[in-house]
């Protein structure tokens, strides 16, 4: 039969997957940077479609 090992006699803890301060300012600006990552493209992918309708129409016209 195997020991039982006791976690208080540990030195760390072995259920824990992150030591130290949980909200510091590096994943706050990760998590803002992969928000842009995300957005920004779209953003200016809706603007591109969007104005492309317009242009043609314009082209056509001077024709």
């Amino acid at each position: 039969m195997r020991e039982v090992i006791k976690a208080e006699m540990l030195s760390f803890d072995p259920y824990r997957t992150h030591y130290g301060p949980t909200g510091n300012g590096r994943s706050i600006l990760i998590g803002f940077a992969a928000i842009v990552a995300i957005l920004l493209p779209a953003l200016l992918g809706f603007g591109l479609v969007m104005s492309l309708p317009n242009q043609l129409l314009q082209q056509q016209n001077q024709k």
